[in-house]
């Protein structure tokens, strides 16, 4: 199920491990948008006293964030009581980052071939978009390797 937000993008729902990877990048990017990312972002705990209108904020953060999580996933939000931990309640639930997720993710990257693809831009988009899902599980992907890898797709 897709969300439209202000009639400005649509962001599909958490639905778990499947769509976690695209959910969390649109979600950073729609809660930085709405100045809500801090909330959810900063590693160093507040030592200052909370005022009315950053409760507020978090809340409003909490809301959008449990609104965009499909309700089989929502069991992990339940006792949450700020959004920083409903995203890190999320990212436990259904951030892959082990050996075999980034052996899974090069399969992919490997297997993407012009032929398969509709265009030269979508050929380009998928390598680009696969590469950064590598690196997005703590592996480190040269340059390099990906101007091969978009060089020898081409045959």
């Amino acid at each position: 199920m897709m969300a439209s937000l202000n009639n400005f993008f649509v962001i599909e729902r958490l639905e778990g491990k499947t769509n976690h990877r695209q959910w969390r990048t649109e979600m950073e990017y729609y809660l930085g948008h709405e100045d809500l990312w801090d909330l959810v972002s900063d590693s160093k705990g507040s030592t200052e006293q909370i005022t009315e209108a950053q409760c507020k904020r978090d809340t409003k953060a909490m809301c959008k964030i449990g609104m965009l999580v499909h309700p089989q996933c929502q069991v992990h939000l339940k006792d949450k009581d700020t959004a920083k931990k409903m995203w890190e309640a999320v990212k436990v639930a259904y951030e892959d980052t082990g050996a075999n997720i980034v052996c899974i993710l090069l399969e992919r990257l490997f297997d993407i071939k012009l032929k398969r693809c509709s265009s030269m831009k979508q050929y380009v988009t998928k390598i680009l978009d696969a590469a950064q899902e590598v690196k997005d599980a703590w592996y480190k992907l040269e340059d390099t390797l990906i101007a091969m890898l978009l060089l020898t797709g081409l045959t």
